[in-house]
């Protein structure tokens, strides 16, 4: 599910935000099954999970900048680009708080390079802020014992 979690088509095309919709609920799925594994697996799973959101955000910013032509590429209507944007974003931020709580500390250790460390940083400010909410975000939720 990870390739299509990090799945990046150009066009950015509805149908590309919805393998990656589709593929998210599938991971929270498989991670609820596989649970007494998915520890092993948090590095991988996060990392994947923040690349999908910061695409989703970053698509969602040159769409709204104009950066795109009024029906974008291939045809696709702005507004839907935006709204499947959102919707993988959204549900990416919702998955990657689950992971965090089921995959422990290496999701959290990914989580903690991606924040600035001493007023310096090298990534992205985007890529921060999800690494940012993600923490924030995920303090709603149940924390496994």
């Amino acid at each position: 599910l990870l390739p299509f979690i990090g799945w990046d088509v150009p066009s950015k095309s509805i149908e590309s935000s919805k393998l990656q919709l589709s593929a998210l609920a599938c991971l929270e799925e498989l991670m609820v099954g596989g649970h007494p594994v998915v520890r092993r697996h948090g590095g991988k799973i996060m990392s994947e999970l923040l690349g999908c959101i910061y695409r989703a955000q970053k698509s969602t910013d040159h769409v709204q900048d104009g950066l795109l032509d009024r029906k974008g590429d291939a045809g696709v209507n702005t507004n839907e680009q935006i709204v499947a944007a959102k919707a993988v974003s959204s549900l990416g931020i919702r998955i990657a708080c689950f992971a965090l709580v089921l995959c422990g500390e290496r999701a959290k250790a990914l989580l903690e390079s991606v924040e600035e460390v001493e007023g310096k940083n090298e990534y992205d400010p985007v890529l921060v802020s999800v690494a940012k909410d993600v923490q924030n975000i995920k303090e709603g939720f149940v924390q496994l014992p």
